[in-house]
């Protein structure tokens, strides 16, 4: 089957494998799921989600959410979602194993793995920004990301950050539109790792921007984090163009500067993480965390382990060590591990604003 062709590795683990094509609906799908389950975890620690996103438009006059408006209505949002992209999900399944089944091309197993995909990623999209009109408003600003208040500019930084995590899925999901869609002449060949540069560009732009109203010299050294990562999708491209000459050490060496850099930022700035016994020494303020240190502990260390989960994995079999594609599924379930952190954050400097006025 043209530009759905599935592997021997698919057919001898149908229970952990997903075409590539369709991951990113998948994750697109436990995001959402993820973010009920983040606000279900911070409402357990008493953090008001409500007051450090802002859930309305700048020119709405209704009132904004409060935490428990947000969670029940991420929890009616994702049930819907579920109700729509599951049955396809299977039915999708049913055709590939239908495929490998019967290792015949039958005409409506090809046109159903063919178009299922971009018919669940319109659907999600969609739903997405006709339910969500604060994100339906930041993505239509997204470069012209607005600094004040501090909550509508959280809204810009979750959602172009989380971008960032969903670089590889929608590189397959690109690949998978360029089979499907365009002819398969030189013009078209890197288009996926184009669209890979541009939720780097997206936080470069803003980091640039940010620094020209407000001259914070750290929003430089952030923009200079998201370059980091710049040289490494350029290496991916030298190795298609050169795959004689391409030196896999070159690559190690960035990728190893990328993730010691966002790391650090991470802990850092992000999290506001200073001290791993105080976890935020020198702050006035007595109440300077939410959470128990343990949970400061394993979330520091699951984010190590997934930023270099590539150097767990390059003497592994396909570069994996649970599943095809595994680090895609746990990035996002890393982005969600910093989202907890970086609103608990938020939520600590914002109180403390409010305190010291």
């Amino acid at each position: 089957m043209t530009g759905v062709e599935i592997s021997s590795e698919a057919k001898n683990s149908w229970g952990i494998y997903i075409l590539a094509s369709q991951r990113v609906n998948v994750l697109l799908l436990v995001a959402v799921w993820l973010w009920q389950w983040i606000l279900k975890l911070l409402s357990s620690y008493q953090l008001d989600v409500s007051t450090v996103v802002q859930s309305r438009r700048p020119n709405e006059m209704d009132l904004p959410l409060s935490h428990a408006q947000m969670q029940r209505l991420s929890r009616r949002f994702a049930l819907r979602l579920s109700r729509i992209i599951v049955p396809l999900q299977l039915i999708g399944l049913v055709c590939q194993i239908w495929a490998v089944a019967t290792e015949q091309n039958s005409d409506v197993a090809h046109f159903m793995i063919m178009m299922l995909p971009v018919i669940q990623f319109i659907i999600i999209v969609g739903l997405i920004i006709r339910n969500c009109q604060i994100i339906n408003y930041c993505i239509k600003r997204i470069l012209l990301i607005e600094t004040t208040p501090r909550s509508m500019r959280n809204v810009y930084i979750l959602l172009s950050d989380t971008l960032t995590s969903f670089t590889k899925p929608l590189i397959d999901f690109t690949l998978y539109l360029t089979t499907l869609f365009l002819s398969r002449d030189g013009l078209w060949t890197h288009c996926d790792l184009l669209i890979s540069l541009l939720p780097l560009n997206i936080r470069i732009w803003q980091c640039v921007r940010e620094f020209y109203l407000g001259r914070d010299k750290s929003l430089l050294v952030n923009a200079l984090k998201y370059i980091s990562g710049i040289p490494i999708v350029m290496c991916v491209w030298y190795s298609r163009i050169e795959p004689e000459k391409h030196n896999a050490n070159v690559v190690h060496w960035f990728q190893c500067i990328n993730s010691c850099f966002t790391l650090v930022w991470d802990v850092r700035m992000d999290w506001k993480i200073n001290s791993l016994t105080r976890i935020r020494k020198n702050h006035k303020s007595s109440q300077n965390v939410i959470f128990p240190k343990l949970l400061y502990y394993m979330g520091i260390l699951f984010d190590f382990s997934i930023k270099f989960w590539w150097i767990w994995t390059l003497r592994r079999p396909n570069h994996t060590i649970l599943f095809a594609s595994e680090l895609q599924y746990l990035e996002i379930i890393r982005r969600s591990v910093w989202v907890i952190f970086k609103l608990e954050s938020e939520y600590v400097t914002i109180r403390n604003l409010a305190t010291e006025k």
